[in-house]
């Protein structure tokens, strides 16, 4: 059985940018344990923060911008179906009436885990990344951010070995 570590949440500010159009960018989250320390991270929140133009550019139906956790960077597609992705996030416009319409969007995207049992979802540790990608987009629109709120906790041989087989393909 697990055990609690961390009594209180820990925070990770971190983001992504896009230096090309249409690709799908990654970037490390660094938070200081390995695979070897036999931690788990239990992640309970995600708040994502997308660009200002990020938004502007959504502007017509064959536009997208995904976005979320991931704890692989091989894929050069990422879809909710991947197993590697721990949280997935996809906007796109879905057009109603005239062209000029407009609604007011509220960030951050939240993601809220805590609600699951255990508090949250449990990842290993390492490798964690941050992802984004667009479709269709005319121009750079910066970055996402994303606040993670996470507890540690220590893990049993066993019960570490089947969190890393979770996520990942062995054999």
């Amino acid at each position: 059985m697990a055990k609690r570590k961390d009594e209180f949440s820990n925070l990770i500010l971190t983001e992504v940018t896009m230096p090309t159009l249409n690709v799908i960018e990654y970037e490390e989250i660094e938070i200081g344990l390995n695979l070897f320390d036999k931690v788990a991270l239990v992640i309970s929140r995600i708040e994502y923060i997308p660009a200002s133009l990020a938004w502007q550019e959504l502007d017509a139906g064959n536009k997208a911008l995904w976005f979320g956790l991931i704890q692989s960077n091989a894929p050069a597609l990422v879809s909710a179906n991947e197993r590697s992705v721990v949280d997935y996030k996809r906007l796109t416009v879905v057009e109603m009436g005239v062209v000029a319409d407009g609604q007011v969007m509220v960030e951050p995207l939240v993601t809220d885990f805590s609600t699951l049992p255990g508090g949250g979802i449990i990842i290993a540790p390492k490798p964690l990344y941050i992802f984004a990608c667009t479709s269709a987009y005319a121009v750079n629109f910066g970055a996402v951010v994303a606040r993670i709120y996470f507890t540690i906790r220590t893990m049993a041989d066993a019960d570490y070995l089947e969190l890393l087989e979770s996520r990942r393909f062995f054999g």
